[in-house]
């Protein structure tokens, strides 16, 4: 491969750029949905944790 077809081959600086900016959109869509899946699954443990707590009798004092 001589010189000419290597630099043919290789990706501009804009191209470069907008790669990594989509990149950097898709982890950060990653992240946001991983964080909120987080947040529910917390969230539906807590529920289940005072539905239990106020769902069983409570002792005589």
């Amino acid at each position: 491969m001589n010189f000419l077809d290597k630099r043919r081959a290789k990706l501009s600086p804009s191209q470069q750029r907008a790669a990594q900016e989509e990149v950097r959109r898709q982890i950060a869509l990653a992240e946001s949905i991983a964080a909120r899946k987080a947040a529910a699954k917390v969230q539906a443990e807590v529920l289940a944790a005072l539905s239990q707590i106020t769902g069983e009798p409570q002792p005589d004092v």
